[in-house]
């Protein structure tokens, strides 16, 4: 492959990059831009070999990289529970573990009228939290944490509401 060519195959790795980042794509195959890279690595005749930086969205360098070890993953339009802040799952862990100790683990999803009691809770909590009030008095942990179990809750008697009308 020559320096134009190898130039065209960046240019289009490049623009893939750009378009993935941008709006995540679903798949290579239904990738226009991973198309024409095939096609101008077809035209210059290059079996399986690529000048190019090594990178997933290359068809070429991809069989590179398994032949590294390193494997391509296609996990766009799935869940990224690496978003989640880890203080959120530290707060939720908290209220949890102290809903545990006191009660029983997991009692919470037996409560009588679990929904309305949650709720209520969720709006006591967050109106000490409004009032300038920072701990909850009998755990100690911050009214903000208990806010989000209780939230946690909520979704969880909706989904099982939902689920049961299925």
């Amino acid at each position: 492959m020559n320096s134009t060519e190898a130039q065209e195959c960046k240019e289009i790795i490049g623009r893939v990059g750009s378009k993935r980042a941008g709006i995540g794509l679903e798949t290579d195959k239904d990738d226009t831009l991973t198309s024409q890279l095939l096609r101008a690595t077809e035209r210059h005749s290059v079996p399986n070999t690529c000048s190019c930086e090594p990178t997933a969205t290359c068809p070429i360098c991809k069989d590179d990289k398994l032949a590294a070890g390193i494997a391509p993953k296609y996990d766009t339009g799935k869940l990224q529970f690496s978003l989640v802040p880890p203080v959120a799952t530290e707060a939720l862990a908290s209220v949890l573990t102290f809903g545990a100790t006191k009660y029983a683990p997991n009692s919470w999803q037996s409560v009588q009228e679990g929904e309305r009691r949650y709720t209520d809770a969720l709006y006591r909590h967050l109106e000490a939290y409004r009032s300038g009030e920072h701990l909850d008095r009998d755990s100690n942990l911050p009214h903000l944490h208990h806010a989000i179990t209780n939230i946690a809750f909520l979704i969880h008697f909706e989904k099982e509401r939902l689920k049961d009308k299925t």
